[in-house]
């Protein structure tokens, strides 16, 4: 995988270079991941253009769109929206508030971190976002759509499983499944870290390290997701094919789009 270096977003990567356990590598200049593009500059732009993108599939739910602004794309880029509203933490803080009269989340203790593997598991137990990240492995093993770029709105919970999702069906080891994900702390991690910090400083926030869980990606995260499927599925190929209505002959397909 590589970092594509733009001025207005910072976690956009190529998943290009990730090899299968058979050998096979995925071919550069294909499918990418990101955080969101709406405050993208005109080289940004420019940037994306010499990609050669044909398809951005954007996570974010309609308010996070209207709230932040939608794309910044080149032209003749076809952008689809499949919101999933997991992920969204500022949707979840909110309705971690609505259970305190307060109106202030208790997210101590370790109950930020278990936010997050819930967050993780109804990837995998709630239909509608199931349905999104399916649609999403359809699009992408469609050669006619790539190059595709998908994200969210910082390109880790959401974007985060699909592209394990991606990568586990095309057989790239699980260790390296994983190092993408937790690479999206090399990117973000530091703007969130100096956010925190601040914050606490203020006293708008009274539990940095809580704050810390909901922002940093653990493995255990995105391990909750992996266990749900084990105890909803059984395995992960059962996954694709009951819940992600994703056969082998569509992970055949997946992989003559993507790998060399």
């Amino acid at each position: 995988m590589s970092l594509i270096e733009l001025q207005g977003a910072v976690n956009v990567r190529d998943l290009g270079g990730f090899v299968t356990a058979e050998g096979r590598r995925l071919a550069a200049g294909r499918l990418f991941r990101a955080d969101a593009l709406h405050k993208l500059t005109d080289g940004d732009v420019a940037v994306l253009a010499g990609l050669g993108l044909r398809t951005v599939i954007d996570f974010r739910s309609p308010r996070e769109i209207t709230g932040a602004g939608p794309d910044l794309l080149p032209p003749g880029v076809d952008r689809i929206e499949l919101p999933i509203a997991g992920g969204n933490i500022t949707a979840t803080l909110g309705a971690v508030a609505d259970e305190f009269s307060s109106g202030k989340p208790d997210l101590g203790g370790g109950r930020a971190a278990e936010v997050m593997r819930t967050i993780n598991r109804q990837f995998i137990t709630v239909p509608e976002y199931r349905a999104a990240f399916a649609r999403t492995l359809h699009l992408i093993a469609d050669p006619d759509r790539d190059p595709l770029l998908f994200h969210c709105t910082a390109g880790k919970d959401r974007t985060g499983w699909m592209a394990a999702i991606v990568l586990t069906a095309l057989g790239v080891p699980h260790d390296d499944v994983l190092a993408d994900y937790l690479a999206t702390n090399d990117y973000v991690w530091p703007s969130y870290q100096a956010w925190i910090t601040r914050a606490a400083e203020s006293g708008k926030i009274e539990d940095p390290d809580a704050m810390r869980e909901l922002l940093y990606q653990d493995p255990s995260y995105i391990g909750s997701a992996f266990t749900a499927v084990e105890s909803t599925y059984g395995t992960f190929d059962r996954f694709l094919t009951d819940g992600l209505d994703f056969g082998p002959a569509n992970v055949e397909r997946l992989r003559d789009a993507l790998l060399e």
